[in-house]
């Protein structure tokens, strides 16, 4: 483990530039995509955690991974990735949850209790879909988390590229915990409130998720066709 004095930033640095990006636009991108989830699952405040433990996780392994790569490559990268990469996981990820949002046939709305084979396995595409919004979320360039990654690049060490990645990973996910422990409670108070608007409602979220997932896929998708046909006629000419 490489020692903090040896660091081109201090991993104190790089947590409280993740505690500020976590508490700025990014606490409203998570909140747009956990804010249905929590509503129509229901999970409230002690199974909050089944949403935020994969969506934390997608996004703090993609930060310890950039800022390895970094570290290992001896360049910052993040502020590079395609903007394909980044639509097409985003894309992925939407879907996923859309299609784990979809409600089960019948009249009764099921809600976190509920473990028929057919809600269970409809449900189990969450996680997936939670890790990759989270990892694709952490693939997005901001100027805190280009800042971190330098200073991975700078160091030239892998090692410390992981840690640094590690830390701010780690202040980005903490500061909006409370915040979205608070809307996992005040999507279970709604619920009761919807009553018979609950099942309309899941299928008004799991049908814009599912357009909004097809929407980014085809965009990423589309960008690569485009690119790969730009480098087929440039290598003919």
């Amino acid at each position: 483990m490489p020692s903090a004095a040896m660091l081109p930033l201090s991993l104190s640095a790089a947590a409280t530039l993740g505690l500020a990006f976590g508490l700025g636009p990014c606490l409203l991108c998570g909140l747009s995509t956990l804010g249905p989830v929590f509503l129509v699952n229901g999970v409230g405040v002690r199974r909050s955690w089944t949403v935020l433990l994969p969506y934390s996780a997608g996004r703090l392994i993609a930060y310890a991974t950039l800022g390895l790569v970094c570290g290992l490559a001896g360049r910052e990268i993040g502020t590079h990735l395609d903007g394909a990469v980044i639509a097409t996981a985003f894309g992925a990820a939407t879907l996923l949850l859309g299609f784990g949002l979809l409600p089960t046939s019948g009249h009764r709305v099921c809600d976190s209790a509920c473990h028929d084979g057919r809600n269970s396995a409809r449900r189990g595409l969450l996680p997936g879909g939670l890790f990759l919004t989270g990892a694709a979320l952490a693939l997005s360039p901001c100027a805190p988390l280009a800042a971190v990654l330098v200073a991975a690049a700078t160091s030239a060490s892998a090692g410390h590229g992981l840690v640094l990645g590690l830390a701010f990973g780690f202040g980005a996910i903490a500061a909006p915990a409370l915040f979205y422990v608070g809307a996992a409670y005040i999507g279970n108070r709604l619920r009761v409130e919807l009553g018979s608007w609950l099942r309309g409602l899941r299928w008004l979220s799991a049908g814009l998720l599912l357009f909004a997932g097809l929407v980014q896929l085809l965009r990423g998708l589309a960008h690569f066709s485009l690119l790969q046909a730009a480098t087929v006629w440039h290598l003919s000419l």
